[in-house]
């Protein structure tokens, strides 16, 4: 609940609010292909040239998808060394089985075993 309320609260106080909700639509299709109940929950910000930035932080480990437009999406991680595992850049025509969103997918199972405490994001 708390991102849903973040994404609201960024795209109404927006100077430019049809440029942030194509953002918020892309970065609702990106969680939806992501997220599973076990996963942890992302955070959610707004970087410094306007775009939505959705992270991930466990045990060191970070996921992040940074939503410039809705054909302009970089999604990367890295391990708690600060090494690259992986770096995407993702236009509109991204599928849910893409090798970047099952890399990804795969990489958020992996944080959730480091999570303690679980806030699920789907059925409520």
């Amino acid at each position: 609940m708390h991102f849903v309320a973040s994404l609201r609260d960024i795209v109404v106080s927006s100077t430019d609010i049809d440029a942030d909700l194509a953002r918020a639509e892309v970065a609702l299709e990106l969680l939806d292909a992501l997220l599973t109940d076990d996963h942890p929950t992302p955070q959610l910000s707004r970087g410094p040239s306007g775009a939505l930035t959705i992270e991930w932080l466990v045990d060191g480990c970070v996921l992040v998808i940074d939503v410039v437009s809705p054909s302009d999406v970089r999604l990367w991680a890295e391990d708690a060394a600060g090494s690259d595992v992986f770096d995407y850049e993702l236009n509109r025509n991204w599928e849910p089985s893409d090798g970047a969103i099952r890399e990804a997918r795969d990489f958020l199972e992996a944080l959730a075993k480091g999570v303690r405490h679980r806030v699920q994001l789907r059925g409520l």
